[in-house]
């Protein structure tokens, strides 16, 4: 791969990645929460936020 390759590879991946995180929370489910390592407090902290009911 020479370097112009890499920049358009780069430029695609800054342009699909946040979407594909997006797709990746909005589909996350109660396992995969449960399964992604993260056990520092702020983590957690976020879990269980995340895990509440939402208010109508």
């Amino acid at each position: 791969m020479n370097s112009d390759e890499a920049r358009r590879l780069f430029e695609v991946r800054l342009s699909l990645d946040p979407t594909a995180a997006e797709l990746a929370a909005a589909r996350r489910t109660a396992d995969d929460i449960a399964t992604t390592p993260g056990d520092e407090p702020r983590t957690r902290d976020l879990q269980e936020h995340h895990q509440r009911p939402r208010r109508p």
